[in-house]
């Protein structure tokens, strides 16, 4: 309510004719970000942990390692998409276009990412809050974004887990012998295919965008302040960054 509440009028500019065969494309750009912001992810909280001696767990991995599949399946597959793409991309980045594209995109991202409240996830969900904002710029439809979630938590989180449960640890040499080894390769393998088609998606998207980008980052500074530094976002910041202290200095 907060960071909603002081923004202007939303904005009724006309939505841009998006076919539904776009979403492998922006599907494939959701991997090569995943994976990237999963990398960035790990890092920083390696890096924490060797500086400050401490655990820093991923609690997402956790809670998909020590559930079954149904429940994964409904949690990641089902609630998690419907419910995070209402409130982040319907509401929240819907009455933010108001200050123009680019910097609505940002911000429901970076809210996103926020309220995951853990490093793990921090980098990943923010890099796929950005594709799932531009999707919803492009359609003005949040079933579009529903479908490319759901998606894609189902092959980067419930599908591994799956295939996880037949393996103790994946071994090449055991491939062509273990059925659970081999659909794990496949998997392995169709993740590196997807993220190169992500990349270079991603590069014709660029190419093709450029002067909307130009101008998306054109506006970006000006609205940034109105749009960022509310106090419902520096309310927000602060009680994500004590449950992120709070979840580390709890593993001591």
């Amino acid at each position: 309510y907060l960071i909603m509440r002081s923004g202007p009028k939303e904005s009724r500019e006309q939505k841009k004719k998006f076919r539904w065969f776009y979403l492998p494309g922006a599907f494939t750009v959701c991997i090569l970000f995943g994976q990237l912001g999963a990398y960035a992810g790990n890092l920083l909280s390696q890096l924490l942990q060797d500086t400050l001696n401490i655990p820093i767990s991923d609690p997402l991995q956790t809670q998909v390692t020590g559930s079954g599949l149904w429940a994964n399946f409904i949690l990641l597959a089902l609630a998690a998409p419907i419910l995070e793409e209402i409130v982040f991309r319907k509401l929240i980045l819907g009455h933010l276009t108001a200050y123009g594209t680019g910097i609505a995109i940002f911000c429901s991202a970076f809210i996103f990412a926020l309220i995951h409240c853990n490093l793990y996830q921090f980098f990943y969900a923010f890099f796929i809050g950005l594709v799932l904002g531009a999707v919803y710029c492009r359609t003005g439809r949040v079933i579009y974004t529903i479908l490319l979630h759901a998606l894609f938590n189902l092959y980067s989180g419930v599908l591994p887990a799956y295939l996880g449960t037949g393996i103790e640890k994946f071994d090449p040499a055991l491939v062509f012998v273990n059925a659970w080894q081999a659909a794990y390769l496949v998997y392995m393998l169709s993740f590196i295919l997807l993220a190169a088609a992500g990349l270079v998606t991603l590069i014709f998207y660029i190419n093709k965008q450029k002067s909307a980008l130009a101008e998306a980052f054109a506006n970006f500074g000006h609205h940034f302040a109105p749009a960022c530094c509310n106090a419902g976002m520096m309310i927000l910041f602060i009680l994500c960054l004590f449950i992120n202290l709070c979840n580390i200095f709890l593993m001591i």
